[in-house]
């Protein structure tokens, strides 16, 4: 990171509303409400909503749920860590019979990713691993072309996954094993980023996630994938992540609003530039051994770092 640590100001997060590439993001305090506004634009009003069990027990699920009160919709409660391929080919046939007509994922990265999968495989029929993306050393990846209509995707981000973002997702099989997935359909149609649905996620989860976005910035920055765009979007993350957590709490709603803001930011430069060795073996060892995979960001970060850093140090 820089040396020149940002001014504490800038750990503020402001407001922002814009469209990318057919996305609508929305940043802000209480943009959370807006669902049934997004659901309109998009001519859905039927939704299929996913959340962890920790989340639909919460306050802030109690006083969203008032959005989505007057719909008819499905509640899928209980996304596993990691998703699960059990769960979203399951979950696919209760939403292929209800008739839903859009996803509303609000959680972190677990839920983002059971939302794609549930995306593309109610799209494309079969089992989910019919559809996954493979890798054949030293440097082919092999992406199924999939290209049939998909549900739209309401992001709601509560943690700094940054992975309601990206077009890839991953589900872990009942063995451990990850399945990875990549499809340019699967990319949320809105993303409503809310800080104040942050303030009841554990701060250990905060920081671990924000982590992970930190890593998204950083091998954005020396992917074969990046660009000046990508560049400049994961600086200006990794300088707000470094302004955000400058600090020995997360209490202050000013502190998580630019953590998921910088995640954000980093999960656009991932986007664009795709991740590498690091995220490769996060994916694994979290998913194979049950673990948090910010958690995991946090251990392997430096060793990555230093393994690639005769290469791309500049």
């Amino acid at each position: 990171m820089s040396q020149e640590r940002p001014p504490a100001a800038a750990a503020s997060a402001a407001a922002f509303d814009y469209h990318l590439f057919g996305t609508h993001v929305c940043f802000g305090d209480g943009v959370s409400a807006l669902i049934l506004k997004e659901l309109d634009a998009l001519g859905c009003f039927r939704p299929a909503i996913l959340a962890q069990d920790a989340m639909v027990r919460s306050a802030a699920f109690e006083i969203l749920s008032a959005c989505w009160s007057g719909l008819d919709h499905l509640r899928l409660p209980a996304v596993p860590r990691h998703s699960s391929v059990d769960f979203v080919e399951t979950m696919a046939e209760k939403v292929r019979t209800f008739g839903a007509d859009s996803l509303i994922a609000i959680g972190g990265g677990s839920v983002a990713d059971s939302a794609k999968a549930l995306a593309l495989l109610l799209a494309e029929g079969g089992r989910l691993a019919d559809h996954v993306t493979t890798f054949e050393p030293p440097a082919t990846v092999r992406i199924p072309r999939r290209v049939r209509p998909q549900l739209p995707i309401i992001g709601i981000p509560t943690t700094a996954s940054g992975a309601e973002t990206t077009s890839s997702f991953g589900v872990r099989r009942q063995d451990g094993h990850k399945l990875m997935f990549w499809n340019r359909g699967v990319a949320a149609a809105t993303l409503l980023i809310d800080p104040r649905l942050s303030a009841g996620q554990p701060v250990a989860l905060l920081r671990d996630s924000a982590m992970n976005g930190i890593a998204h910035a950083l091998e954005a920055l020396y992917s074969r994938g990046r660009s000046p765009v990508s560049d400049c979007i994961a600086v200006q993350a990794i300088r707000l992540f470094d302004s955000a957590l400058d600090g020995d709490s997360l209490a202050a709603g000013d502190a998580r609003g630019a953590i998921l803001q910088a995640a954000h930011l980093a999960g656009l430069a991932l986007s664009m530039a795709r991740s590498c060795l690091h995220h490769a073996i996060c994916h694994v060892v979290a998913s194979r051994q049950r673990l948090s995979h910010g958690a995991v960001n946090s251990v392997i970060l430096p060793h990555a770092l230093a393994f690639n850093e005769a290469a791309a140090a500049d």
